[in-house]
This record gives C-alpha cells, sequence and structure tokens, in this order.
C-alpha cells in the first residue's frame, strides 16, 4: 500500500523509548504513525487542531502520564464539530483512576491500564482505526 494511503495514527506519548515500541507495532501493521513527544512540536490548542485536520488520523493514541497539555488538546479537539468523531484511546496506569476519569470526561473514546494497552497493542490499533 502506498505510504500516502496507510492508515494514520496520532500518538501523544512523552516517555520516548515506550513511543519508539508503539511506533515499531505501529510499522508492523503497516500502519503510518507520528509521535508527539512534546508541546514544542504542535503549540497551543489551535496547532493542535490543525495538525489533526491537516493529518485526518484514524486514532489518537494518548499517554495520561504525559507531558503534553493533552487536557487542552482533547478537550479542543472534541469540541470541534469537524474532528470531535476521531477516536482517542488513553492508556495511563491502573492506579492514576482520577487522570483515567478525566480523560474519559474530556471525551477519551476508549479509555484503558497500560498494561492492557501494552498487552493488546496490536489489536487496539487496528480494531480502533478501522484497519
Amino acid at each position: 500500500m502506498p505510504e500516502n494511503e496507510r492508515t494514520f495514527i496520532l500518538a501523544l506519548i512523552s516517555d520516548l523509548f515506550f513511543g519508539m515500541r508503539v511506533r515499531n507495532t505501529a510499522e508492523q501493521l503497516g500502519i503510518s504513525l507520528k509521535l508527539i513527544d512534546s508541546a514544542s512540536d504542535i503549540g497551543d490548542s489551535d496547532g493542535f487542531s490543525v495538525l489533526i485536520e491537516e493529518s485526518s488520523p484514524k486514532l489518537v493514541i494518548l499517554d495520561i502520564h504525559s507531558a503534553l497539555p493533552w487536557q487542552a488538546w482533547i478537550k479542543s479537539a472534541k469540541e470541534n464539530e469537524q474532528l470531535r468523531n476521531i477516536p482517542w484511546l488513553a492508556f495511563g496506569s491502573h492506579t492514576s483512576i482520577d487522570l483515567l476519569n478525566e480523560a474519559k470526561q474530556l471525551g477519551a473514546d476508549s479509555v484503558i491500564a497500560k498494561s492492557k494497552f501494552t498487552k493488546e497493542l496490536p489489536i487496539l490499533m487496528q480494531s480502533l482505526s478501522g484497519e
């Protein structure tokens, strides 16, 4: 499949080591993935909205423990009529109940523990991105 026809996923993960693991899994599945590990890559919520509008991801993966301003980004995306239907998969430590609940309240479509995310990563990527 040509690069421009591959399914595209956006991953918001500050942990570069774990981010590379997610990227490698995507590559093995033939999925194109952009890893955002720093807010300076994007800027404010408007910059994030522009990135999503221009790239049209099939899925946004969110590490709730990242240093990114994900709360503002997800809120902005879910309030935007053109972006609200893009599914968000949030993951984090099973002990971070408050952050997991916050992600769900702000609009994450799926919220799971990092252990489950890690174990089921290929299946989750394929099913949630429509592959």
